[in-house]
């Protein structure tokens, strides 16, 4: 995902520009901020809405900002405390753990910076807020602690009395496959973005993932933007390129609770459909934990999902046999 700013948004990005360059400059003895590159905010765009650019500095990094800066998780936070029917994300990971380069849950411990925003999700599902997401099913590295969000979050959701209030999708792609003696070659399609868009009003795109990274160690930046025409028309845009939707699945996209409905129903359609090997329907498949491949039976690795793990064959797929494909 990319945007694309005018007026004095702009004027924000670039005074994060500068504020890290100079200080970087500084500490190797470079060149200064350009002086023919002044910091000042834009003129006004004909027919703007309200933007904010907002960030994740990481503390004892830079002397502008010694404790650092967590606005991107505010945002977030604040974002989720005001949704009352439905917010959607694409994120490349949900973790609610520290990631320290292995995937074993115990090395990190828990973010305090994640918990705050699962805690916010979590009084959003408990309000009747509908949460969906689209993570990738083989994401770098860490899946095993996206798993782990996942469960937290249907915890939550049970909590409350709506099960089905979080959804949770990923992407793939088919082709046929010579070498599969007349079968269907699946593979994921990584998510990358780091998207969220509430109640068809809000949006926001950016550089943070869902991770003690992008809420509080890592350089990042996000704009947000409060606007019911765009926000609507991203959320199309996304649920429409995903499900390559029909004239008649349109009409069901067009209301979020009943188009989240539909891509749910989709969702588990072309599950059974790569059971089956059969081509899958645009992009949507379920995001499967390793706790629901045995639900499933479906093979399932706890690094590399099941896209990635289908057993070769043209023929159905075989019920799951635990730690098999592990």
């Amino acid at each position: 995902m990319h945007v694309r700013l005018r007026g004095p948004v702009v004027g924000d990005i670039q005074r994060n520009i500068a504020q890290r360059w100079t200080e970087v400059a500084r500490r190797h003895v470079a060149a200064d901020w350009p002086s023919e590159l002044p910091i000042g905010a834009a003129s006004f765009a004909s027919g703007g809405v309200p933007a904010q650019v907002v960030r994740t500095i990481p503390p004892h990094t830079y002397a502008f900002a010694p404790h650092g800066i967590t606005t991107i998780k505010q945002l977030y936070i604040n974002a989720l405390a005001q949704a009352r029917r439905y917010v959607y994300f694409e994120n490349q990971y949900l973790w609610p753990e520290v990631f320290r380069g292995l995937d074993t849950l115990s090395w990190g411990g828990k973010s305090p910076d994640v918990q705050e925003l699962l805690d916010a999700m979590g009084g959003a599902l408990a309000r009747g807020v509908q949460l969906a997401f689209t993570l990738p099913d083989h994401p770098n590295c860490g899946r095993r602690f996206t798993d782990g969000g996942i469960e937290w979050l249907r915890q939550r959701a049970a909590e409350a009395g709506d099960s089905a209030s979080v959804s949770v999708f990923t992407l793939g792609n088919c082709e046929p496959d010579e070498n599969l003696h007349g079968g269907i070659f699946y593979r994921p399609v990584y998510t990358h973005a780091k998207v969220a868009i509430v109640d068809d009003s809000f949006w926001t795109v950016g550089s943070a993932n869902l991770n003690s990274r992008g809420m509080a160690t890592d350089a990042e930046i996000n704009v947000g933007v409060l606007d019911p025409v765009s926000a609507r028309d991203l959320r199309l845009t996304l649920w429409r390129e995903h499900s390559h939707a029909s004239t008649a699945l349109h009409s069901f996209l067009d209301d979020p609770l009943e188009g989240l409905r539909a891509l749910r129903e989709l969702a588990a359609a072309n599950r059974e459909r790569v059971r089956h090997r059969e081509a899958i329907q645009g992009h949507l498949l379920p995001y499967l934990t390793v706790d629901d491949g045995h639900h499933f039976e479906l093979p399932v690795h706890p690094e590399h999902g099941w896209l990635d793990n289908l057993p070769g064959g043209a023929g159905p797929l075989p019920a799951h046999h635990a730690g098999r494909y592990i």
